[in-house]
């Protein structure tokens, strides 16, 4: 709710006369990766949708920010339209994102983020946003992709027992638990075996260290 009403401020201060409503589609876009290393750029689709009753014709502004506990809103990105954006009462323009996920104390960090993607533009106010989550991993734990690749998580989703399965036969040094929110927990495994059995139903991800000091990312749901 205060996230609601910070963007529909921000829209306000934009122009206390706006003409219309503007908000994002909150579906994720379909070519979103939810896992990306520090440091590389994405590209994605969102939709800006036209909520008022008057069609919006004007420039706008798309900002993309981390959401910080103590901070509120970090923005790492700006996109700017360089030209006119016509769009009519309950319909929608679609616009292509760059991102580079470097990482800063007032920005991008690794580990599970929030991201927050909303309109901005003179003509009208912002009413809505698109919120995900995008895990970052930090590219210098990682040296070996097939490595990566090879890992194994199963049954997948899980109830009681996670196995990990792991090539060349590489053993787990230490795993770490991170829910959606971003909290961090620490799991001890028998062997390549984890218990699960008292995890939260849920969407999960397993930073494992391995025997050869390599860090690989895996993903589980908890059933």
């Amino acid at each position: 709710m205060k996230k609601l009403f910070l963007l529909i401020a921000i829209g306000l201060i934009a122009n206390s006369k706006a003409q219309t409503t503007l908000g994002m589609s909150t579906i994720t876009p379909p070519n979103l990766v939810d896992t990306v290393n520090a440091g590389s750029t994405h590209t994605y689709t969102v939709w800006v949708k036209n909520l008022g009753t008057q069609t919006f014709s004007d420039t706008l502004s798309i900002y993309t920010a981390v959401a910080d506990s103590m901070f509120g809103l970090n923005i790492v990105n700006v996109y700017n339209s360089n030209s006119t954006i016509n769009i009519a009462p309950a319909d929608s323009a679609q616009f292509t994102m760059t991102e580079v996920y470097n990482v800063s104390p007032t920005g991008y960090k690794t580990g599970i983020d929030v991201i927050v993607v909303w309109p901005v533009a003179q003509g009208a106010i912002t009413a809505d946003s698109l919120t995900f989550n995008i895990f970052i991993v930090d590219a210098t734990g990682i040296k070996d992709i097939d490595l990566q690749n090879l890992l194994k998580l199963y049954p997948n989703p899980a109830t009681e027992k996670l196995t990990v399965d792991l090539p060349n036969n590489l053993t787990i040094n230490s795993i770490k638990l991170i829910d959606m929110q971003g909290k961090e927990s620490i799991l001890v495994p028998n062997g390549n075996c984890i218990n699960v059995e008292n995890i939260a139903k849920g969407n999960y991800i397993l930073n494992i260290e391995l025997s050869n000091k390599k860090q690989i990312i895996g993903k589980f749901i908890k059933q």
